[in-house]
């Protein structure tokens, strides 16, 4: 499996660090988001990007996973042969 097939999980990571960083923006410079429906757009950010950065993660361990199984198949097949 070549590691082109994951590479939209590094734009989940931009994507996740900049919701993540949003908040933190608007605290320093001392502008909040309006909220929407009594809901702080802030908080609404840092949970899109936290769990973007969890997508992040589980896509990296199944990727390994799979270069290790896909590992372990090729190593059995050359023995078997």
């Amino acid at each position: 499996m070549k590691s082109s097939k994951f590479i939209i999980h590094y734009y989940v990571l931009l994507l996740s660090l900049f919701l993540l960083a949003m908040p933190f923006y608007h605290q320093a410079t001392g502008r909040e988001l309006q909220p929407v429906l009594r809901i702080n757009l802030d908080s609404v950010a840092g949970i899109a990007g936290l769990l973007g950065f969890g997508t992040f993660v589980a896509i990296t361990i199944l990727n390994r996973r799979l270069t290790a199984l896909e590992k372990i198949v090729a190593a059995k097949e050359s023995t078997v042969m």
